[in-house]
């Protein structure tokens, strides 16, 4: 059912809708975007809307609430209170939409909690470069070997620049006829470094 909120408060109503936010994120900020959000899972964005009214411009029901809330002011009429208990509501209300949206890739409620399951990793290949420069590592100076990967590293100067050079001495750099060309440590020599250049010789 298309649903409208008419308030002549446009903070409320940006806060309410999400366009604006709060300095201050106190508790009756949170609880009313939290509240739009469930009806947002609940009704859909396009049938949930908000439009603001110019107070006291003569639209009738605007100034009927007016009117409503000076006599409660002058007299109470001591309406029941909702069976609502915030004190109860205040920490589970904020959640409520993940709860009554239906979107696959918002973790699953069960009861009491939420299954935030990490999903699996495809599996792991090795890699397939045969070597990889990087620029502005910000790292220091390396000389490492992990996985058959061969790392260089110049090292940065300050907490700036830093070159690094990667081989991978699991890929083939070649074949002669079927027979992989493999290349490894000693076929690398450094001949020059500092933090903004590595020159090598193979």
């Amino acid at each position: 059912m298309p649903t409208t909120f008419c308030t002549d408060s446009i903070t409320s109503e940006y806060q309410g809708s999400g366009l604006h936010g709060a300095s201050e994120h106190s508790l009756s900020f949170r609880l009313l975007r939290a509240a739009f959000q469930a009806l947002e899972s609940t009704i859909g964005k396009d049938h949930l809307s908000t439009s603001h009214v110019r107070g006291h411009s003569g639209d009738p029901w605007n100034d009927l609430v007016d009117l409503l809330a000076k006599q409660e002011r002058l007299k109470s009429f001591y309406l029941p209170r909702q069976a609502v208990d915030m004190r109860r509501w205040r920490t589970t209300l904020p959640h409520l939409w993940w709860i009554l949206a239906e979107d696959p890739s918002l973790p699953s409620f069960h009861a009491a909690f939420f299954d935030a399951t990490p999903p699996e990793l495809p599996p792991q290949r090795p890699p397939s470069f045969n070597f990889l420069g990087i620029q502005e590592t910000r790292c220091p100076a390396t000389c490492s070997l992990v996985d058959d990967i061969y790392r260089l590293g110049t090292g940065a100067d300050g907490g700036h620049w830093g070159v690094e050079l990667w081989l991978n001495l699991q890929q083939p750099i070649g074949y002669d006829g079927h027979t992989p060309i493999m290349i490894s440590k000693q076929d690398v020599v450094v001949l020059h470094q500092d933090p903004r250049a590595l020159i090598n010789e193979d």
